[in-house]
């Protein structure tokens, strides 16, 4: 399942004065997604990218430097996509949950006293096609802007300070969707669109298929209905912006020891976390479950799943004279953001944000040391490094991420401004299905899920690596 991918680029740089210097480029790419059986699924063409930078000496003796760019920069989309959706591949999952039978799939029902096999409790089966998905005749290639702006000074021949802000913007990107009327013109459930985009050569991206609502939440009053071809919901414009602005100082001690201090502060919002879903994990870059139905995208923008307001590092190299080298590194920065989620279906079982994305509680803030040590031993005209290196040093274990999943199950929702909110489910004074107390004073459902915000995923434990390199 290739890509052809053809690239060219062009680039000068122009000495205005002997402290200024612009550098400018453009850079054309195309790709062909092809299927399995290597003929054309789809094409991007036309990805131009233009580059432009300068950097100015503003004092004109060398301890300084002032510079901007700009840029433009496309992402190639990898070969996940043509396996996934452009090869005639099948997959079955079946689940058995007999505590007696191992067996996956009869036709005699599962129990415990009956050790014969039995029938599933539940079965997905996926198959693919060489035809594949719907390609949207207008689709185009994904795309970020960046623009970056500094100022760096030496203060003496030993010290120097700068600053750094960088902006970057999501252009456009490539995603499908799944919710399609299946009855409509293509006979499909699902798409490959651009999101946001309009136009007649874009029907995946407009509804103009139809979209069908396949939630599996008794409160969903819309659950199991389609709508006609022309009435479906449009796909809204992906978005997602970077904002940073960096403080660096660096330091050189003495001959042997050097060190740096840098700060970040940034802001990451948007709907669409990028070819990997953070969220969920999943890497299927074109094919993410962000819009596989029109329901995900209600409360999905907000705070990204990578936002850190701040971050900071200090970074220390000692080189001794008799052949030690010793690293030292620290940070500390603020937890990631979390947010409220919701069971859709059994195939989505958290892709519903039931409010605000990434306004739910921080996860605490992290910090961690690493080191790193080695000893240069020359033997001849070879050099012997042993070297060791000690990762997680304060073995502090962070939380990195929780069950986000308020209603597992799905039997409510608890977004007020939901049209769903209060219409089935738990209620004050009554007990959740699987047995959470919710308290009369409650002011709305509880949740259902009795391990909603236990710590799911934590930095690592404090680690050792030993290497030996040979230089000659």
């Amino acid at each position: 399942t290739p890509t052809n991918r053809w690239s060219a680029f062009v680039q000068d740089q122009w000495r205005v004065i002997p402290s200024l210097t612009v550098n400018a480029g453009l850079r054309y790419d195309s790709e062909d997604i092809r299927t399995g059986a290597d003929v054309t699924a789809f094409k991007l063409k036309d990805e131009w990218a233009p580059r432009v930078g300068v950097v100015w000496d503003f004092t004109g003796d060398g301890t300084s430097k002032a510079y901007a760019s700009a840029g433009r920069f496309y992402y190639a989309l990898p070969t996940d996509l043509n396996v996934r959706v452009f090869t005639a591949n099948t997959s079955y999952r079946v689940f058995n949950y007999s505590q007696t039978d191992l067996t996956q799939g009869s036709d005699v029902k599962c129990s415990d006293t009956v050790n014969t096999g039995c029938v599933p409790r539940n079965a997905l089966l996926q198959v693919g096609s060489l035809a594949g998905e719907p390609v949207d005749a207008g689709i185009k290639a994904a795309y970020q802007d960046e623009f970056t702006i500094g100022l760096e000074k030496a203060v003496d021949p030993t010290l120097s300070v700068g600053v750094k802000g960088t902006y970057r913007s999501l252009g456009r990107t490539v995603e499908d969707r799944c919710d399609l009327n299946p009855n409509g013109p293509t006979g499909n459930s699902c798409a490959l669109m651009n999101p946001g985009a309009t136009g007649p050569d874009n029907p995946g991206a407009t509804g103009q298929f139809g979209s069908c609502n396949s939630s599996n939440n008794p409160t969903d009053p819309l659950a199991g209905t389609c709508t006609d071809p022309g009435q479906g919901t449009s796909i809204p414009k992906s978005k997602r912006i970077f904002k940073g602005i960096e403080l660096v100082v660096r330091k050189q001690f003495t001959n042997e020891i050097w060190a740096q201090l840098s700060y970040l502060g940034s802001s990451l919002t948007g709907n669409y976390s990028g070819a990997i879903s953070e969220g969920s994990g999943q890497t299927d870059p074109g094919i993410n479950a962000d819009y596989d139905y029109a329901d995900f995208i209600r409360h999905s923008s907000g705070r990204l799943e990578l936002d850190r307001p701040n971050q900071g590092r200090i970074d220390a190299v000692w080189n001794a004279p008799f052949g030690l080298s010793a690293g030292l590194q620290f940070y500390v920065r603020t937890g990631v953001p979390t947010s409220v989620r919701g069971l859709y279906n059994d195939f989505y079982p958290s892709e519903l944000y039931l409010s605000q994305r990434g306004y739910g509680a921080r996860l605490p803030t992290d910090y961690e040391m690493n080191m790193s040590l080695g000893y240069n031993v020359n033997v001849g005209p070879v050099t012997i490094t042993p070297q060791f290196y000690a990762f997680q040093l304060l073995n502090r274990q962070t939380t990195r991420a929780v069950d986000e999943v308020f209603n597992r199950y799905g039997t409510f929702v608890t977004d007020p401004s939901s049209p769903y909110y209060g219409q089935a489910g738990v209620q004050p004074g009554t007990t959740g299905p699987q047995g959470n107390a919710c308290p009369v004073s409650n002011a709305g459902p509880c949740t259902d899920n009795e391990d909603y915000r236990k710590t799911t995923a934590r930095v690592s434990q404090r680690q050792f690596r030993f290497a030996l390199k040979v230089t000659f």
